[in-house]
């Protein structure tokens, strides 16, 4: 039956994403080496020009959750339909266990199962290929030696053109991986695993493709573990920069992610994408509007030097969108980790957070990601979760380590901001503050802050408690209530299409 066939194919796909991400995630030493592998045959794996409907969606899926990107992009209904299994296969990828895959992969099939045909065969997606060889050698990855060998004979890193060919020739004459040794007996010479030579080396000559393949990831992924150390390093050096803006009035920490926080950053990634997609889509929306068309009517007036569009000099004339450019904004939000954050409200702002970070990073948007709670010696304390500058690979899931308790120094906040605005190199910046409205002292002080901060950069409010009295009051017109997460993209829109565009 067709049917079960594409989803046996399905509970594989998510089933192996998932037993791989609890592999990196247990194992983080493996981590480079599945995705260098899955990198290599997303990019080795070609495209079936007359592929029918539901083989270029099972292909997709097992593209997105190997990769997390794909290679087209669709129109019509199947880009609708793509758009509601994206976060079903994430949540799949995230399960706990294999029937909770299980669930998540009947729910993906109740999409799927209308472009199933009944009298044509469905191909199955290119799988991973089975390793028959094994790891015949143990090798040091930093050195690529074999260890217990006092020759300083090491395993072959060659280009991918060269490996099937010296895989080959070093099973043959003893000195590769898996070439095995005379022990002068005259009997047959053994491997590491004490099979016959002969067979090892036939197994070799039928998967040089894969051995050379691997070969490949562990090489790529040695480079990778150098660059992260950089990366690492360098964050060191944002981290020691921001802790200079403290001086003694304001206690600073960096809080910013590592391996341990991905898991619990992709689960909320994926609770909140279709928020995500909403926000990215609007925002593409504004961002192709067709910038290039001029003013037609315009026949007189001065050419602006930036635009090389005219500027009408008084005559009734067409008015033109003009699009500025991105890099010139640079946004920071700041959020309330006060004790009455806690629970739901915490939580809300954590996937405002995430929305935001995600949509910003996908257009190229520097953002920043702060946080503030009381302090007992300072005037607040700040916590850094998020930072451009950051090179890191796990360095943007810092968000997850937001915790509320203590009070609401709002305005003490804000005062801080000048100070961390001022190291900004973008021309126009913008400050959204997430808070349920209910700061220290009364609103006066937060709004003289804000009147402060608004001398330097566009500050909104986004109010997600109870408190809207408060917060109507601190930030005036720039004040938005968030009832849900659901409200949230159409919001933003409007917030940064007035702070990409002038009118």
């Amino acid at each position: 039956d067709t049917v079960v066939m594409v989803r046996r194919n399905v509970f594989n796909i998510l089933e192996d994403a998932r037993i791989e991400r609890i592999g990196r995630f247990k194992f983080p030493g493996v981590s480079y080496a599945i995705e260098d592998l899955n990198e290599y045959l997303y990019t080795h794996t070609p495209e079936h020009e007359n592929a029918n409907e539901i083989d270029v969606l099972m292909q997709m899926l097992l593209d997105f959750v190997s990769v997390d990107k794909i290679k087209r992009a669709l129109t019509g209904d199947l880009a609708d339909v793509w758009d509601k299994i994206v976060p079903l296969a994430l949540k799949a990828k995230y399960s706990d266990t294999c029937s909770d895959c299980y669930r998540y992969t009947k729910k993906i099939m109740s999409l799927l199962k209308r472009f199933i045909p009944e009298n044509e065969d469905v191909e199955s997606p290119s799988q991973k290929p089975d390793n028959i060889v094994g790891s015949l050698q143990d090798i040091n990855a930093g050195t690529g030696e074999i260890p217990g060998t006092n020759s300083g004979i090491k395993v072959l890193i060659v280009s991918e053109q060269q490996s099937g060919q010296n895989a080959g020739s070093a099973a043959g004459t003893g000195t590769g991986a898996g070439a095995g040794e005379d022990n002068g007996s005259g009997e047959n010479s053994t491997d590491a695993r004490g099979k016959p030579v002969e067979e090892t080396n036939s197994l070799q000559k039928e998967d040089n493709g894969l051995l050379a393949m691997l070969i490949q990831a562990l090489n790529i992924s040695f480079g990778e573990h150098i660059q992260d150390q950089g990366d690492d390093a360098f964050d060191q050096k944002v981290a020691a920069d921001i802790q200079e803006m403290a001086a003694n009035d304001y206690h600073i920490d960096t809080m910013y992610g590592d391996y341990d926080c991905l898991e619990a950053y992709v689960a909320i990634k994926a609770d909140v994408a279709p928020v995500t997609q909403s926000l990215k889509k609007g925002l593409k929306n504004i961002l192709n509007y067709n910038t290039d068309e001029m003013s037609r009517y315009l026949h007189s007036g001065r050419i602006d030097s930036k635009s090389l569009g005219r500027i009408p000099t008084g005559a009734i004339c067409a008015k033109r969108v003009e699009k500025s450019d991105e890099t010139d904004l640079n946004i920071t939000v700041l959020t309330d980790l006060s004790g009455s954050m806690n629970g739901i409200r915490l939580e809300s702002a954590k996937k405002a957070c995430i929305v935001l970070q995600e949509v910003c990073r996908s257009i190229k948007i520097p953002i920043s990601i702060l946080g503030f709670k009381e302090s007992s010696r300072r005037r607040a304390k700040i916590l850094h979760f998020g930072d451009p500058r950051l090179r890191g690979k796990f360095a943007y899931t810092g968000i997850v380590r937001m915790t509320a308790s203590g009070g609401t120094p709002l305005g003490e906040s804000l005062m801080y901001l000048p100070r961390f605005l001022k190291k900004q190199q973008e021309e126009d910046k913008l400050v959204i503050v997430i808070t349920d409205g209910e700061p220290n002292g009364g609103p006066g002080l937060s709004k003289a802050a804000v009147t402060e901060v608004s001398k330097t950069a566009k500050v909104y409010g986004l109010a997600i408690g109870e408190g809207r009295a408060n917060l109507a009051a601190i930030f005036g017109a720039r004040y938005i209530a968030i009832d849900s997460l659901d409200k949230l993209p159409r919001e933003l829109c409007k917030i940064i299409e007035k702070n990409l565009f002038r009118r």
